[in-house]
């Protein structure tokens, strides 16, 4: 979180659930039958399981998911777990509490941990650890690993994208944090099972009931294989996480719904074939960091 925090949009520039839902509908009918609720923090928008009940309830929606911070999941899992939710991703970068509070700006990690704990509800992978590699961590990646051990779970390795100001920040890849895991949990073997419809490949350690993957877009570019798209809370079809690419649907939300599948369709058509990481000029490159775009 960047230390003077993030300037947050006006209530009227945010899309409301009955928007969203239309939009979400209109996907459907396009093929995309997975939603993932993420933010900023989902959790602390009024309504938000009521929400994901109603989206769950929409003709071909097959799964909908939420990725949150855990700060509010103690509270709320009772009534996640009433909505239908089909599995919580956890954004957790340490188990250190000085480090947590230098990345959040909050020590909070006390909350975050009640809220894991409160996820473990959910077994068969469905509860699921997000890591953003830090450098030089290797305590925190062993530390985070172990989440893994005595509970069915995915503890997922990210690698950090540059994006915006940060393209040319320091980033750690997966083979560095292998290296270390292996050194001291033991050979990892590569998970035949699939776990789930995103970019992860998942292994496993012997003795651990969880499993550990691996997010890579710049070790292991999986560009080719990436079906996925974000609607902003403003209303942006984002193609692309490197690009600013995509459709602003807001001003066409009271236009046909031909209308709207008809500019939904032509972003998809463009959608760009690979990102370039390693390139400092680019165009159409998102200069907006992923605290503002939504984690």
């Amino acid at each position: 979180m960047p230390a003077e925090g993030v300037k947050p949009l006006a209530h009227e520039e945010v899309l409301s659930y009955e928007d969203i839902l239309y939009i979400c509908s209109i996907l459907t009918g396009l093929g995309i039958k997975r939603f993932k609720i993420t933010g900023g923090e989902p959790l602390v928008r009024h309504g938000v399981c009521d929400f994901i009940s109603t989206l769950k309830s929409l003709e071909k929606v097959e799964r909908v998911t939420l990725t949150t911070n855990g700060l509010l999941l103690a509270k709320y899992m009772p009534q996640l777990i009433e909505s239908g939710i089909d599995g919580i991703n956890l954004s957790l970068d340490t188990l250190n509490r000085q480090r947590y509070a230098e990345i959040t700006r909050h020590d909070l990690l006390s909350s975050a941990l009640q809220g894991l704990e409160a996820a473990k509800v959910l077994d068969d992978f469905k509860l699921k650890i997000n890591c953003v590699i830090m450098p030089s961590a290797s305590e925190d990646w062993l530390q985070l690993a172990a989440l893994a051990k005595d509970h069915p779970l995915a503890v997922r390795f990210i690698e950090h994208m540059p994006l915006g100001g940060m393209i040319n920040s320091q980033c750690t890849l997966e083979d560095e944090v292998k290296s270390v895991l292996e050194g001291a949990y033991g050979r990892l073997t590569l998970e035949e099972q699939t776990l789930g419809a995103g970019p992860a490949v998942y292994y496993r350690l012997e003795g651990f009931q969880g499993r550990i993957g691996f997010i890579s877009a710049l070790s292991h570019k999986f560009c080719r294989y990436c079906n996925r798209l974000r609607l902003t809370s403003s209303g942006f079809l984002k193609t692309c996480l490197q690009y600013n690419a995509g459709v602003n649907l807001r001003p066409l939300l009271r236009e046909s719904s031909e209308r709207i599948t008809q500019a939904i369709a032509e972003a998809i058509k463009n959608k760009p074939a690979e990102h370039f990481f390693n390139k400092s000029e680019l165009p159409l490159r998102e200069e907006a960091t992923m605290s503002q775009i939504g984690g």
